[in-house]
Order: structure tokens, then sequence, then C-alpha cells
């Protein structure tokens, strides 16, 4: 099982995810999950203002200008 936290997601994990069916999850450590929390809120808030993301309210790349 990989565990996603703080630290750098490798290619060789990503390798075993893809390729090998390697399960993931996320880590329970209160720190990690704080900051994923405050980033998610700030996501939320820039959403429900009617602000484009990319790669989330928009595409990505030559698609950007794109809302989706």
């Amino acid at each position: 099982m990989i565990l996603i936290d703080h630290r750098e997601f490798t290619l060789d994990q990503l390798r075993r995810v893809a390729s090998m069916g390697e399960g993931v999850g996320l880590s329970e450590q209160a720190p990690w999950r704080a900051r994923m929390e405050r980033s998610r809120a700030l996501l939320q808030a820039a959403l429900v203002a009617g602000r484009p993301v990319y790669g989330v309210s928009s595409g990505v790349g030559n698609s950007s200008s794109v809302a989706v």
C-alpha cells in the first residue's frame, strides 16, 4: 500500500500502482490532513466565487480558456 502524504510521489510508486495494481491510501497524519483540508477549502471558495480554476473548471493546455 502506497500512502500519499507530504513526501514525493515517485515514478517507481506510479509504476507500481499503474502496472502492478498496488493500492493507494491517504495518510492519516494530522498536519498533512490539515494542509489538504485548507487546500480543498481554497479551491471550493474559488469555485463558489465563480473564479476559473485551471484544470478544474477549465480545460488544460490549448483548452484552458474553455469552461468545463
